[in-house]
């Protein structure tokens, strides 16, 4: 009896011993966020965030970089997949929900300092944002690469109100994903880039491309009816510079590819492989020409309309 009475002591000796070390070692919270002491506005984020800074989850894993984050409800509700560079993510929601929903969201240093710039970015897909991006206006790459798609922009680039608005959302009634490239100093001014592969289209774009008034707007936009292969747009280097170029080019079902240094002018490609089942190739150093303003009512660009095969050096009127 006596010995029973020393195993039972024994035994609760060694749980005791089991609860101040391994049993603790289990229960111990996860890593927070890393988060610099000059972001979040400079004051300790605990697990259940502050004003300037929240998270989805426990925070593990989110990184945020010195002096961003720094406007109350500027980064609430991060996913843990969200990376935040310096000097960034300062406005009022600026980077909101990015990475929720096991997404990804990485956004370099100086970027989306403006009112929803980056808001919702990689929600349930995967955003990359380089530095010095997405400023200068409100909503510019808000919700890049959410729904499953892929999207990436380079330093420089998608400045200006709206510049790469929904840029690669995917399409959350048929579940298509699009995949979306912009290049460094691209997709410059309103409505730059405005649509880019939004609802499971292709989109690449150059450096220094989409500069101006609705540049590349519509460009591989969408798949269109189920029956169609895809919208695929490819804009080169220097191209489209100027209000309207490249309008509508790929969207809802066709193909079109416009090389480096083209269509430098108001409306230059409008509607260019814009239609289900059709291809437009413009090469390099093609359409620049002004546009016809015979019918002002109906003013047409260059390559207006424009399906099949343009060469290099094509249609330079003056």
């Amino acid at each position: 009896m006596k010995t029973n009475v020393w195993k039972s002591c024994g035994l609760i000796a060694a749980a005791a011993a089991l609860l101040l070390t391994g049993g603790t070692t289990v229960a111990k919270p996860p890593a927070g966020p890393n988060i610099a002491s000059s972001s979040c506005g400079g004051v300790p984020v605990p697990a259940s965030g502050n004003a300037y800074c929240s998270f989805e989850g426990n925070g593990a894993g989110v990184v945020i970089a010195q002096n961003s984050c720094n406007v109350v409800g500027a980064c609430l509700l991060l996913g843990n997949g969200s990376r935040i560079g310096r000097d960034s993510c300062n406005a009022e929601g600026a980077c909101i929900e990015a990475a929720t929903l096991g997404g990804s969201s990485v956004i370099g240093n100086g970027s989306c300092n403006a009112e929803l710039a980056c808001a919702f970015a990689g929600i349930e897909g995967s955003s990359v944002i380089g530095n010095d991006s997405c400023n200068d206006g409100s909503e510019a790459c808000e919700a890049a690469g959410a729904n499953h798609s892929q999207s990436r922009i380079g330093n420089r680039a998608c400045n200006g109100r709206a510049a790469c608005l929904f840029i690669n959302t995917g399409d959350l009634d048929t579940g298509r994903a699009g995949t979306s490239v912009v290049g460094n100093d691209s997709c410059i001014g309103l409505g730059a880039c405005a649509f880019i592969a939004q609802n499971g289209g292709i989109s690449t774009i150059g450096n220094n491309a989409c500069r101006g008034d609705f540049s590349c707007f519509d460009a591989a936009q969408d798949f269109g009816a189920d029956e169609f292969t895809g919208s695929v747009s490819a804009i080169g280097n220097n191209s489209c510079v100027g209000e309207g170029a490249c309008q509508s080019v790929g969207g809802f079902g066709g193909h079109s590819t416009i090389g480096n240094q083209s269509c430098n002018n108001d409306y230059a490609c409008e509607f260019s492989g814009a239609e289900p089942d059709n291809s437009s190739r413009i090469g390099n150093h093609s359409c620049n020409g002004l546009t016809d303003f015979t019918d002002p009512d109906f003013p047409i660009g260059i390559c207006d309309t424009n399906r099949g095969i343009i060469g290099n050096n094509q249609r330079n009127g003056p």
